[in-house]
């Protein structure tokens, strides 16, 4: 056996050993998911895998100029590959940008745990803005008001988050359809946390790892002031309305909420009841 292949024998050995259950880290923007991301990078150091959002663009846009625009339909599918490719290759934890993907959950559901955090969406989406539009750098930067930006495609993308991610296809307009396929889809998977209480999601993510994991704060800015502000003023129906498909999810999986993680409760189909309020989609 040559250096190499005892190195690559002794490798996997060490990652058998120290690296916990296999698990998939859906990272929803503005979420919290920076500090979970890195949280469970450390504990996997020896075996863990992410894709950037700002890189596999940028990959993306450079195959569809090779290809005259007629390779890949949508970034999100170049994403999913991304993800199938580091399940196949045996990665123990994706921890990224990618949104939920039916291919690897029915492939793999059965080897890896598949988790994501949640925050309150016009929380999300008024963080969100304000992170995009204080950026320096032109990729994803915003550089309108708030209350021009509400009035655009991209505000009804963002406010349509939840639904793009997790709904499972790569569809820019979102219909009610694709709302129940999120929620249903939120409803499989092993772990779905709350930011405003992390501490539980923390335990849910030690009970399906196996390890000890401490999530801390980054990314962190204080829009409270902002965004009271902006939700006692003019603009409040304005970005309820942008906000709808994502709050519909977010009203419909409350009740997930203090469960325990699917790896200690029984896998099964859960019903969709859909949120009673009027949802916009434009």
């Amino acid at each position: 056996m040559s250096a190499i292949d005892v190195a690559k024998s002794l490798h996997r050995r060490a990652v058998d050993l120290l690296c916990g259950r296999r698990i998939v880290f859906h990272h929803v923007p503005k979420c919290g998911g920076t500090s979970v991301g890195r949280s469970l990078r450390r504990a996997y150091i020896l075996s863990q895998g992410s894709v950037t959002p700002v890189e596999s663009e940028k990959a993306f846009n450079a195959a569809q100029s090779s290809h005259n625009g007629k390779g890949i339909g949508h970034v999100s599918e170049l994403r999913e590959m991304m993800l199938l490719y580091m399940l196949y290759s045996d990665v123990r934890c994706v921890s990224s940008h990618i949104p939920f993907s039916n291919a690897a959950y029915e492939r793999f559901a059965d080897r890896y745990a598949f988790v994501t955090l949640l925050r309150d969406p016009v929380d999300r989406f008024i963080s969100n803005y304000y992170w995009n539009h204080n950026r320096h750098e032109a990729h994803f930067r915003i550089a309108e008001s708030l209350g021009d930006f509400l009035s655009s495609d991209r505000a009804r993308g963002m406010g349509s988050t939840y639904v793009r991610y997790f709904c499972g296809e790569p569809a820019q307009k979102f219909t009610r359809r694709h709302v129940e396929a999120a929620i249903r889809n939120l409803r499989r998977m092993d772990g779905v946390g709350f930011l405003d209480d992390v501490l539980h999601f923390q335990a849910s993510l030690r009970t399906l790892t196996g390890k000890r994991l401490a999530i801390g704060t980054e990314n962190v800015r204080n829009t409270r002031a902002k965004r009271e502000a902006i939700l006692s003023g003019p603009l409040r129906d304005s970005i309820l309305d942008v906000c709808a498909p994502d709050r519909a999810v977010w009203d419909a999986v409350q009740d997930l909420r203090n469960q325990e993680p699917s790896r200690v409760r029984s896998r099964k189909e859960t019903a969709v009841p859909i949120a009673a309020n009027s949802l916009s989609y434009g």
